[in-house]
C-alpha cells in the first residue's frame, strides 16, 4: 500500500453532526459527534466519545480512546 501525505489532525470536515449516544462511563447519554469514515484523511484525529460510520461498518470510540487515520488511510483505535 502506497503511503499518503499526512494531511493534519482537524477531522471537522468529516463531521456529520452530533446525536444522543448512551456511554456507560458517563452514567446516560450525552451529545457525542459522528464522523463519516470515508471523508476522513489521513492524519485525522478523533477523541473519544464518538461514533465513525461507514459504508459498511460503524466504529464506537469511548471516551477513553482516540481513532486516527493513518499514512495509509487505516484507522487506528488505542487508549489515550
Amino acid at each position: 500500500m502506497p503511503r499518503l501525505k499526512l494531511e493534519g489532525s482537524n477531522p471537522s470536515p468529516a463531521g456529520k453532526g452530533e446525536r444522543p449516544v448512551f456511554w456507560t462511563e458517563a452514567g446516560g447519554f450525552q451529545p457525542t459527534p459522528i464522523f463519516a469514515y470515508e471523508l476522513l484523511h489521513p492524519g485525522n484525529v478523533i477523541e473519544g466519545p464518538a461514533v465513525v460510520e461507514g459504508e459498511y461498518t460503524t466504529l464506537v470510540v469511548p471516551p477513553s480512546m482516540r481513532f486516527s487515520m493513518d499514512d495509509r488511510s487505516l484507522g487506528i483505535l488505542e487508549k489515550k
